[in-house]
């Protein structure tokens, strides 16, 4: 049979998930322990958006309908 393995899809998501809440805590708190203003830390976490819409850019649509699951 053709099955999709989507347990390890959804573990990749769930310790990518955990992650991200440790940087961007520890980032944030960091960046303000550092410069003492909380408005440094926020522009900190603003990198990290701007980096997710870059990496997010990459990914091909075509590739995505490709591999659609439904």
């Amino acid at each position: 049979q053709n099955t999709i393995d989507n347990t390890s899809y959804f573990s990749f998501y769930d310790v990518t998930y955990n992650l991200s809440i440790v940087v961007g805590t520890f980032s944030f708190g960091f960046i303000n322990q550092i410069t003492g203003d909380m408005r440094n830390s926020a522009l900190g976490l603003v990198v990290f958006f701007i980096l997710g819409i870059a990496v997010l850019m990459t990914v091909k649509a075509k590739d995505v309908v490709k591999n659609k699951w439904v």
